[in-house]
């Protein structure tokens, strides 16, 4: 029974099976899901890029474009929390450390040098006046009377990756379904690196992972001398509407991109290769596991090892196809933001990790669907022929000549004829035109 699914897998991965005290159960992989791209992540953000590049996939109909390019605005040092953490020699695996709330709450738990915000909501007069105040106390100090959801001592709660963005109703969709909220640089006051893509179609039935290229067009501009606007575009536009383009190569180099999605490749079913025999109690199943890397320094290869720096997870590679590798774990299993160290000096962050498990059971008869032990009464089977013991077996030839078989057939099997053979004859019709 599939207890998760996983991501990112292929028909007939098979499990390690272990424990219960018997021996040669077989499962696999029987059947994946195909979906569509639900995100693209940025491996390698290049340079010379623009907002509105496209996207090719290398199949299928997922379509997506480059929506930010030069990066956004993060929040001073100052401004992140500061999360409560293990002591050092305490932690395993030489993890981060931070103390997180249980599943069901989420998050961690921030200390005191956290910054925080006083949120007060006070209460208007009519004509905005001022503020409502209570009675002076004996002190004659007044205060204001607060609405229910002002509070004190309210985190921010921003992490390093976090991006300053803008309110939403001061947000305006340039383009239908799609809403930019981020504050970024002007045009040319960087080196125009990847920093977000946007999909603007998912596609479908997607069973492994696409790859994407990245294109665009340049149009062309005026000098700057001769540029009266501030925009920093000074794009030529037609009288009948439209740009004009530059026939210039694409600029844009060196950014690698990641198409992610979380329904592709989950699995569906197992198929149970062998049952096995002598089972006392059920058995454990241990899948091989996968993990999408980003920023690899150098080649991965099989049989290498690896160690991780916040999961504390290690194991053996065993294959890596950028940008997916496939693993056993030796302790712990990879999760999301890990950084591995392999064997060969190599390291790499993992984006993705979703791990298929499963649980068995055992019972003295089992029931199947049957399978085929080999090719027998296959009809689309090459290697399988039709015979009669005579004309249609491997020992059997024909021989045509321009008279019937009565008139040689004796004669040639006292000659020439090999022992254990069929022979058959066919008249060679010649037609002689005369004139």
């Amino acid at each position: 029974t599939i207890t998760n699914d996983g991501s990112t897998l292929t028909v007939g991965d098979e499990a390690t099976v272990s424990g219960g005290a018997g021996a040669g159960t077989r499962v696999q992989v029987g059947d994946i899901s195909g979906s569509g791209v639900d995100e693209v992540i940025v491996n390698a953000g290049g340079e010379n890029y623009a907002a509105g590049d496209t996207l090719t996939f290398s199949s299928g109909t997922a379509e997506a474009k480059v929506s930010v390019v030069n990066g956004g605005f993060t929040p001073e040092t100052g401004s992140l929390a500061t999360h409560v953490e293990l002591e050092s020699g305490t932690i395993t695996g030489s993890g981060s450390g931070d103390i997180l709330l249980e599943a069901a709450a989420g998050g961690k738990i921030l200390n005191e040098l956290t910054q925080d915000q006083f949120f007060r909501s006070e209460i208007q007069l009519e004509d905005d006046s001022g503020q409502l105040l209570s009675e002076a106390d004996a002190d004659g100090d007044r205060s204001y009377v607060l609405l229910q959801d002002s509070g004190v001592d309210i985190p921010y709660d921003m992490e390093a990756t976090d991006h300053i963005i803008l309110e939403d109703e001061t947000i305006v969709a340039d383009l239908p379904g799609y809403a930019g909220n981020k504050i970024v640089q002007e045009i040319g006051t960087a080196s125009g690196d990847i920093t977000d893509i946007r999909m603007i179609a998912s596609g479908s039935g997607y069973t492994s992972l696409p790859t994407a290229t990245i294109s665009g067009d340049r149009q062309i501009e005026l000098e700057d001398a001769t540029d009266s606007n501030s925009d920093g575009a000074g794009r030529i536009e037609l009288e009948e509407g439209g740009l004009l383009l530059s026939n210039e190569t694409f600029p844009g180099t060196s950014a690698t991109v990641i198409p992610f999605g979380d329904e592709i490749g989950r699995a569906t079913s197992l198929n149970i290769v062998e049952h096995g025999i002598n089972y006392t109690s059920a058995p454990t199943l241990a899948f091989p596991k996968y993990a999408v890397l980003k920023t690899v320094s150098g080649t991965i290869s099989a049989d290498e090892t690896f160690s991780s720096n916040v999961s504390g997870a290690t194991g053996t590679v065993v294959s890596y196809s950028a940008p997916l590798l496939k693993y056993t774990a030796t302790t712990s299993e990879l999760e999301v933001g890990d950084t591995i160290t392999t064997s060969g000096s190599q390291t790499a962050i993992v984006s993705k990790a979703d791990t298929l498990t499963g649980t068995t059971t055992i019972d003295t008869n089992i029931s199947t669907s049957g399978k085929y032990i080999d090719q027998d009464g296959w009809i689309s089977e090459s290697s399988k022929k039709i015979q009669d013991s005579l004309y249609y077996q491997d020992y059997s030839y024909v021989i045509r000549v321009a008279s019937s078989i009565n008139k040689w057939r004796d004669s040639f099997k006292r000659a020439m004829h090999p022992s254990g053979f069929y022979v058959t004859g066919e008249v060679n019709i010649a037609t002689l035109v005369s004139g």
